[in-house]
């Protein structure tokens, strides 16, 4: 186990440039491609015209986005929200869900979604990650509240978790330790705080550019919701927090105390001389997802008014995954 994050496997084998990471999707794609062909599921759709509803199948196209893990935001938000869901219901702390949150990114980069039981890989996620952050779960526990939660596709013998495990941990090459940006956020809060007091000038209020801790929460929840983006495989965790950090000064603070705060940030960040266009690019991975998840563009709101997040289709994608499941199980049969 590494103490340094700079010497960490996490930053050795698990950081990529985003053309490495589209050459490993792509390599991926091309293994679905030769297995399943284009049109590789067939759907019965509710089809209402005037005088009553038909049922007619559809054709997925391979190229299509769903169940595309880098293209289908759906199929990102409905698995992290179940995995929340998972982690909440056994009062896990976030660092849990987030560590098995890197788990399965870190997995779908090997594996199809078409080859496992996400169910399967996002209970086993969190059964690993309680225990790598030393706050084990029982895994009949785990497995029972899993069963009930996703009945179909869960079985009640829990030793299939332990099967997966193995199965997660040797498509991780055993490299288990995850850096998150909780702990790189309050180092930098700490070390803006005291540099924004040694360059305050004579009449200003330091109020005005120090940030609360209601500010603090609010970038914390943006760390949670970057785990949706590809952000935890393209940057290091103080990106991710600084990133945070600017967002969270976008969307909280009135147009003055905006401009006094993130002039006050700005000029941190250039004496700390952190890489600007990983900043930008980290920032741009939030907001659209935020875009998606809202529903939201130039249009018809202002980013910066709202994070209602209930625009993503949760009833197609869990009907996407029920019809790949049954589709797999009649064709095994």
């Amino acid at each position: 186990m590494s103490a340094n994050y700079w010497t960490s496997s996490h930053l050795k084998d698990y950081i990529y440039t985003k053309s490495e990471l589209n050459v490993i999707r792509l390599e991926l794609f091309k293994q679905e491609y030769t297995k399943y062909g284009n049109n590789w599921l067939t759907i019965p759709l509710q089809i209402k015209d005037e005088n009553n509803g038909v049922t007619q199948n559809k054709q997925i196209s391979i190229y299509a986005k769903e169940l595309h893990y880098d293209r289908d935001y759906n199929l990102r938000i409905y698995l992290y929200l179940q995995l929340m869901k998972l982690g909440k219901k056994f009062q896990l702390k976030q660092v849990i869900i987030s560590t098995a949150m890197v788990y399965l990114q870190r997995f779908l980069l090997k594996c199809s979604i078409k080859e496992c039981n996400v169910y399967y890989l996002i209970t086993t996620c969190l059964y690993l990650a309680s225990k790598v952050e030393e706050c084990p779960i029982h895994i009949k526990s785990l497995n029972l509240i899993a069963k009930s939660f996703w009945p179909e596709f869960i079985h009640s013998d829990f030793t299939k978790i332990t099967e997966f495990e193995f199965y997660l941990i040797e498509e991780l090459s055993s490299y288990m330790i995850v850096y998150h940006p909780y702990d790189p956020l309050k180092k930098i809060l700490e070390n803006y705080t005291i540099f924004a007091k040694d360059t305050i000038e004579d009449g200003q209020n330091i109020d005005d550019y120090l940030l609360n801790y209601e500010f603090l929460q609010d970038s914390w929840a943006i760390i949670n919701d970057s785990y949706v983006t590809d952000s935890h495989l393209l940057y290091h965790p103080h990106i991710i927090a600084i990133s945070s950090l600017l967002l969270a000064l976008v969307l909280k603070f009135t147009k003055m105390q905006k401009n006094c705060k993130t002039k006050k940030m700005n000029e941190y960040i250039a004496f700390s001389l952190i890489n600007i266009e990983q900043i930008e690019g980290c920032m741009k991975e939030l907001m659209v997802l935020y875009q998606f998840w809202t529903g939201s563009n130039k249009q018809d709101q202002k980013f910066n008014e709202k994070l209602q997040k209930n625009k993503y289709n949760e009833e197609w994608i869990r009907f996407l995954l029920y019809q790949l499941y049954y589709h797999k199980s009649v064709t095994a049969v």
